[in-house]
């Protein structure tokens, strides 16, 4: 089964950013703040004074893309559709809970320490998403004073005694664009007000049960993302769906009160990287008809699937025992909500082409469906093959999809109708059930006289990006470097600093570039690790009087003129080879919402600052 479970990474197509902000994926819910509500977080200026640092990764390529199998031995796809990517900044939730000592303070008991579910409308400064290229960094910064009435006494600095975390993370739950198509304020956005009522948030009371509990009762309807609409002819047509596939993911850390206490803002505790679940399976019909005639016949004309279960959950079976970067093996039906009656016929879905593809070829075809078990009956797959082209209307031969009328349509076509439970008395070898973050290929054959031969596969929907989307992006120009040292590759936008030993010969890396709209708005540069040391880069702002370098974690300016930056690595000795992704964000529609500004060409997606170990 082609696994769904792309690593979601978000990948942050316009990127929110950091300060104030920028997706501040953590609302502090302290002393009854809630998302809309001012944080009373105040981490000092500098160094871990009081507080705690904790950030975790979401990356597109990890997981197992050296194996590219699940313990089940299906292999693992990327995904085809940027829907298959997107995420929805408005319909996006994040908890993060805390063990206790006390039994019923562990496991599902542990208690709730931070909580967002409206991003797009935060405004602390100190919780953030920084990052791109497929690598995003989430960083999170509170009080330490937190987490006392959960442990029941004060994080001390000489003990090695583990705190346990737990994490949920919930996505695209309303599925659908439906507010911005009636005339709302954008994608989703009532999924910020199905979070607040529907799943409890009370800092320090609610545990992480409670909103496991809450979060599966979530449930949508594929028709609220795909619009039902074949034509008479079968004809495919792309863009039928118009929603985001709803998306959980959960993950466990732990670190001990020394570690804890000694965390700085760039010297956090890393939690690791958050794999998602997409709450739906696809199906994937191909053309792999091997004999065909000069003028491509025959050929895969078009499909449609009929299917007798129409919502799905949006969390898994399981949801509470779910380990972050697993594959699901169990499924969980949503059946009909009560009082209302199961409908078939009504559900007949499209398939959309790939846009990938020539338009004079469809090769591949696709749906998404709930999960729901594979019977004689149901789902049912009605598929056609055009055995030679149709005519105009001056009867003419023609390379279209469309006939001209219907009479033509079964005189050039052959339709098939064929239950996924298998073909011709031979079953499909992916078994009983259609799961959730699971790809199912179907490879269609056909030959004149014989018929049709069916091959089908399961593999797992691997390593996906979200698309945080704010649509228009800022213009830029691309970055010239100077400075750069041995390993440097611009045509891959990877810039190594120099090694140095002294003060006297530590030679910055630097750029220039322009972002040129909007106008009269500001930037900020962030250094965003990626690996090795966290803290390995700053930005050089200046000398001081002894001509040692001033520096500084970010660096601001305005749009509209040319800018440099320099950057410089802060140890000379480095025991480890490190990276940081620079990422510029521009403060849009005054603050009120960030986007990256992309200063790089099309061949890659950010310059990557790296320092070899010495």
């Amino acid at each position: 089964m082609t696994s769904l479970r792309k690593s979601y990474k978000l990948h942050i197509g316009l990127l929110r950013a950091a300060i104030p902000a920028v997706l501040a994926l953590l609302l502090p819910l302290l002393g009854g703040c809630s998302a809309d509500e001012p944080s009373d977080i105040t981490p000092p200026a500098s160094g871990s004074d009081g507080n705690l640092h904790l950030s975790f990764r979401m990356n597109t390529d990890a997981g197992r893309a050296a194996t590219r199998t699940d313990d089940q031995g299906h292999p693992e796809e990327d995904a085809e559709l940027p829907l298959e990517e997107a995420f929805n900044t408005r319909d996006f939730a994040f908890y993060i809970f805390a063990e206790g000592n006390d039994e019923a303070s562990r496991g599902d008991g542990a208690r709730l320490l931070y909580a967002n579910f409206d991003i797009h409308n935060t405004t602390d400064p100190y919780t953030m998403i920084t990052g791109a290229g497929g690598q995003y960094n989430v960083t999170v910064t509170l009080p330490a004073r937190t987490l006392a009435g959960i442990l029941g006494h004060e994080l001390q600095p000489d003990s090695d005694n583990p705190v346990r975390f737990r994490m949920i993370l919930l996505a695209n739950s309303t599925a659908g664009f439906t507010d911005e198509m009636a005339g709302g304020e954008g994608w989703g956005s009532s999924g910020v007000e199905r979070y607040r009522t529907g799943i409890p948030h009370a800092a320090g009371a609610t545990t992480f049960g409670d909103v496991i509990q809450a979060a599966e009762s979530f449930r949508f309807s594929y028709s609220d993302m795909h619009e039902d609409s074949p034509d008479s002819y079968g004809a495919t047509v792309d863009g039928v769906v118009k929603g985001t596939i709803p998306m959980f993911g959960s993950i466990s850390a732990q670190a001990s009160e020394r570690q804890l206490l000694a965390s700085r803002p760039y010297e956090r505790i890393y939690f690791g990287e958050v794999f998602m679940l997409r709450s739906l399976a696809k199906l994937r019909v191909r053309d792999a008809i091997r004999e065909k005639s000069a003028d491509g016949f025959p050929r895969l004309h078009s499909a449609r699937l009929i299917y007798e279960v129409p919502d799905a959950y949006m969390v898994p079976a399981g949801a509470s025992e779910y380990v972050n970067g697993s594959q699901v093996h169990t499924m969980r039906v949503c059946n009909p909500a009560e009082g209302t009656t199961p409908t078939v016929a009504s559900l007949n879905l499209p398939f959309i082409s790939l846009p990938t593809l020539s338009s004079a070829f469809r090769g591949t075809l696709l749906s998404y469906l709930p999960e729901q078990a594979i019977t004689t009956g149901r789902p049912v797959l009605e598929l056609r093959v055009q055995t030679r082209p149709f005519t105009d209307i001056y009867g003419l031969p023609t390379n279209s999809y469309q006939p001209t009328d219907n009479s033509q349509l079964a005189d050039c076509s052959r339709l098939y109708t064929i239950p996924l439970a298998g073909y011709n008395g031979q079953g499909f070898t992916w078994g009983d059930k259609i799961l959730r973050n699971h790809i199912y290929d179907l490879n269609v054959d056909y030959l004149e006289g014989i018929g049709l031969t069916l091959k089908a596969s399961v593999a797992d929907w691997t390593l996906n990006r979200f698309e945080l989307d704010f649509m228009d992006n800022p213009s830029a120009s691309v970055a010239t470097w100077t400075g750069a040292g041995t390993g440097t590759d611009l045509t891959k936008g990877q810039i190594y600093v120099r090694p140095w030993d002294s003060e006297g010969n530590r030679e910055p890396v630097s750029c220039t570039f322009t972002v040129s709209t909007p106008l009269n708005a500001t930037w900020t540069a962030y250094l965003v690790s990626t690996g090795g040391d966290p803290g390995a880069f700053r930005f050089k702002t200046g000398t001081d009087a002894s001509g040692a370098a001033l520096t500084a974690e970010t660096v601001s300016g305005s749009t509209g003129s040319p800018q440099a930056l320099e950057i410089i690595s802060v140890n000379p000795h480095p025991a480890v080879n490190s990276s940081a992704i620079l990422q510029i964000v521009v403060a849009m529609d005054g603050g009120t919402r960030f986007m990256e500004a992309r200063i790089t060409d099309s061949s890659f997606k950010n310059w990557t600052i790296n320092q070899s170990r010495q």
